[in-house]
């Protein structure tokens, strides 16, 4: 499906301008997603915010011609880190959409704001979504439509329950597979991307494979910066200095390195800030003749027992930061 919309974007990408035909609009959020699909949300949000400057106000009530470049906008928002933003895009187009009671409107919306909702790891509201997305395409009796509706439940289910907490079947061999599918679809994201997107699509992976409620990515060299952060606000001050420290005693001492599960003892890696356990994982990657600690995971469970991402991941997820 990637390959599909790597091929779509030169189709797409025209120079017509915005009065040439009725669906302009239109194809440039189709664009847009075939971008904010491929992981190259800030070229997703540019191409939204001039499409949209283009038209009048009053113009986007034809919901058929210009909703899905908002949609869009939101989930490239949503991609850059800016969740809390993209919510509030999705909850106003909610509101101002809602007297119509459009099946397909609604339930396109809800279905966006589903997954700005699991991006947040705000797992409530992302099941309050999925509801209201059911009834809508469900309603429509389209088969496509409702397979958007179990999609979702599944990536729901994942994301709550980890491939290895499940019961039932080769659990190995199944994570062992969903595993390297991630990766590799990590892997077709470098091309193009932006380092902060790169980091935001690495820090999704890692929340997926773990389970974390939340957590962060701050870059090596001791100035706290904040590469990326997904499902809480920024960390406190503590915390980025104990991630720091982290990070240094990594590269005095290798056996810090990524373990395929968190263990008690390995005290530097764990740290509790209330009732939040938060695991740093130095990210190492070769830069020239040697493995250097560029970056640290930070995962941050609650009422959850922690899980690391297997090595593979974490090496992938290193690798990507630095666009390989």
């Amino acid at each position: 499906m990637r390959g599909e919309y790597a091929e779509a974007i030169p189709l797409l990408e025209t120079d017509e301008p915005p009065e040439s035909f009725a669906g302009w609009t239109r194809n440039r959020g189709v664009l847009a997603l075939a971008y904010n699909e491929l992981g190259q949300h800030a070229r997703a949000r540019e191409i939204c915010t001039h499409a949209l400057s283009q038209r009048r106000r009053e113009d986007l009530a034809y919901v058929i011609l210009n909703l899905n470049v908002q949609i869009e906008l939101a989930l490239a928002e949503a991609g850059l880190g800016n969740l809390a933003l993209a919510a509030r895009q999705l909850d106003d187009l909610l509101v101002q959409n809602a007297p119509d009671e459009g099946a397909i409107t609604l339930g396109a919306l809800h279905h966006a704001r589903a997954r700005v909702a699991l991006l947040e790891r705000d797992f409530s509201a992302a099941r309050e979504h999925l509801r209201e997305l059911e009834v809508r395409y469900r309603s429509t009796g389209v088969a496509t439509l409702i397979e958007v509706v179990e999609a979702f439940k599944r990536e729901l289910g994942r994301a709550q329950a980890p491939l290895g907490q499940r019961a039932g079947g080769d659990e190995k061999t199944e994570r062992a597979r969903h595993v390297a599918t991630c990766v590799q679809l990590l892997r077709n994201q470098a091309g193009g991307a932006l380092p902060g997107e790169r980091a935001s699509a690495g820090l999704r992976l890692a929340l997926e494979l773990s389970g974390a409620n939340h957590g962060f990515i701050l870059m090596a060299g001791g100035r706290g910066e904040l590469a990326a952060h997904l499902g809480t606000g920024a960390p406190a001050d503590e915390l980025v200095m104990w991630v720091d420290q982290s990070m240094l005693d990594a590269g005095v001492d290798e056996q810090t390195l990524m373990t395929g599960e968190v263990r008690s003892e390995v005290e530097s890696n764990n740290k509790f800030v209330g009732p939040v356990q938060y695991c740093a994982v130095p990210l190492w990657a070769r830069i020239g003749r040697q493995d250097q600690v560029v970056a640290a995971l930070v995962l941050g469970f609650e009422d959850r027992i922690p899980r690391i991402p297997e090595p593979l991941a974490v090496h992938a997820i290193a690798k990507h930061l630095l666009g390989g």
